[in-house]
């Protein structure tokens, strides 16, 4: 388990031990021992929906955290004390864990979005060639995807890596210019647009 959830599930702890005597009903949320970022890391790039909907969880066991009233639950000044301390440990190691799940949801749009940046540019590099002959463009045309597929892997794992998506698309866009133009004739003002 990661630090933060370590910390979130020591604070759980403190609270299930601290709340043991006491009758009154404690919210579901309160005891929550869910490890949010293991979930997290488990989804794949097609997995925007899941991220989102983990999100949501967790905002709402956060809301219940902020909400929460000791008091309500026990007339005991050093128990409130104790349930308080620990529900606001629990709530820091939760809005933790919200934002390393936000920044790895940010990564995956930042990957979609370099997906289909490089799917344009492969339509328009396309387009750009002039081919010597009819039977080459189907060949051509894959070996230029096959080309791109490979940077594209490379790039989209510096994405992952945390490195910034202009430097991740710029690596892309060198390698790729630089394979086409070893072999094709490309028109002039490809590259100005681009």
């Amino acid at each position: 388990a990661s630090i933060i959830q370590k910390k979130y599930l020591r604070a759980t702890a403190t609270m299930k031990k601290v709340l043991e005597g006491v009758k009154n009903e404690i919210p579901l949320h309160v005891i929550d021992e869910t490890d949010y970022i293991k979930i997290a890391s488990t989804y794949g790039p097609d997995e925007a929906h899941s991220f989102d909907m983990l999100l949501d969880k967790m905002h709402e066991v956060l809301g219940t955290l902020e909400k929460f009233d000791a008091t309500k639950i026990s007339d005991n000044l050093e128990l409130i004390r104790e349930i308080t301390a620990a529900a606001a440990q629990k709530e820091t190691a939760l809005e933790n864990a919200i934002s390393v799940v936000a920044n790895l949801r940010e990564r995956l749009s930042l990957d979609e979005a370099l997906r289909d940046e490089i799917g344009g540019f492969v339509e328009k590099i396309i387009e750009a060639i002039s081919f010597p002959d009819e039977d080459s463009i189907e060949s051509s045309t894959d070996e230029i995807t096959e080309h791109s597929d490979m940077i594209k892997e490379g790039a989209l794992q510096m994405i992952s890596a945390g490195i910034d998506y202009d430097m991740a698309w710029q690596f892309y866009y060198n390698a790729m210019l630089g394979f086409v133009q070893s072999k094709w004739e490309i028109s002039e003002d490809f590259g100005d647009d681009a």
